[in-house]
């Protein structure tokens, strides 16, 4: 699979290069040595190498503003966007998030993405889907603090060909309202990380420099995919019901880039293409057991979870 995210930028001389996928490279120009330090941190995907412009998609001159002038990304490719925002670290963000719009935007026949959380234990990988004010979130930092899971990604999940998933190459977002799951002790060690930035609604930041990695590791083969709040879910409280292929590839649907509406979420084609959707969604769907996961007690919940990961067959499971 395309590693879309496992180690730092590289800094050459006045730049910063990074990539997202093999066909799609990005470079953040500046004199200024703290200025690439920050987006060094910040953009942890890939080293593109240092080749100058050969190749690069997208790419910005940053230049340290005058008093009570705003910072400014230049663009220096066609279709780069110009990006302004009132401090350094609000700039990156919106670059880091930029370039994954644009990226997503493109298409590639080499994956596609779920809007899902994606945590990692014991060589093992799970997604979880939902829509807004499912919990989605709310779960995922459940599985990290009380049963020991790592927190991936909370976004975004990039489904390759063979169906390994990454998490997208930007930091996790974590709103305010999982401050008091997490604890202040944790929160106060994810607010103090370098590449940390506070949000109006929360925190971005690095999973992997919590665990003092320098880069992150590549995620284990996927589990299983549990869904939340589904329309058509029998699911009792913090209880799981198997979903077939077929049903389950259709669920996959609205939270793909085969169906996200251009600007409500990712930039992305607003009608299907089911020639593409559904042969890729069918797969994984045949491959990855995936289930209903009723809403009930965290602890249940995550009991749940890793009760089908680990101490029974999931494949087996779903197929009963």
């Amino acid at each position: 699979m395309t590693q879309f995210a496992v180690s730092s930028p590289h800094i050459s001389q006045s730049a910063v290069y990074w990539q997202l996928d093999s066909g799609f490279r990005c470079a953040l120009y500046s004199d200024d040595a703290e200025v690439l330090e920050r987006a060094s941190g910040v953009l942890a995907a890939e080293s593109a190498g240092n080749t100058g412009m050969v190749g690069i998609t997208l790419s910005w001159h940053i230049g340290r503003p005058d008093e009570n002038d705003a910072w400014w990304a230049q663009p220096l490719t066609d279709s780069t966007p110009e990006i302004k925002a009132e401090t350094l670290a609000e700039l990156l963000a919106h670059i880091e998030y930029g370039a994954l719009q644009e990226f997503l935007a493109g298409g590639t026949d080499s994956f596609f993405s779920l809007h899902a959380a994606l945590l990692t234990k014991n060589g093992r990988s799970v997604v979880i889907v939902g829509p807004k004010e499912a919990g989605k979130s709310t779960l995922a930092c459940a599985l990290w603090t009380l049963r020991g899971w790592t927190l991936r990604g909370d976004d975004s999940v990039l489904v390759d060909t063979h169906n390994n998933v990454c998490p997208s190459p930007r930091r996790v977002s974590l709103r305010y309202g999982s401050r008091a799951l997490l604890g202040e002790e944790l929160w106060s060690r994810l607010s103090a990380l370098p590449s940390t930035f506070h949000t109006g609604q929360g925190l971005l930041f690095h999973p992997h420099e919590l665990e003092n990695q320098n880069s992150p590791e590549a995620a284990p083969p996927l589990s299983a995919i549990f869904f939340l709040a589904r329309r058509e879910s029998k699911a009792a409280s913090a209880q799981t019901t198997p979903l077939a292929p077929a049903p389950g590839a259709l669920a996959l649907l609205p939270y793909s880039t085969f169906l996200l509406p251009r600007g409500e979420y990712l930039l992305c084609p607003s009608r299907v293409d089911w020639g593409a959707a559904l042969p890729r969604l069918t797969t994984l769907a045949a491959c990855v057991p995936m289930f209903d996961l009723g809403r009930g007690p965290l602890d249940a919940m995550t009991h749940e979870v890793e009760r089908l990961v680990f101490h029974a067959n999931p494949i087996a499971t779903s197929a009963s």
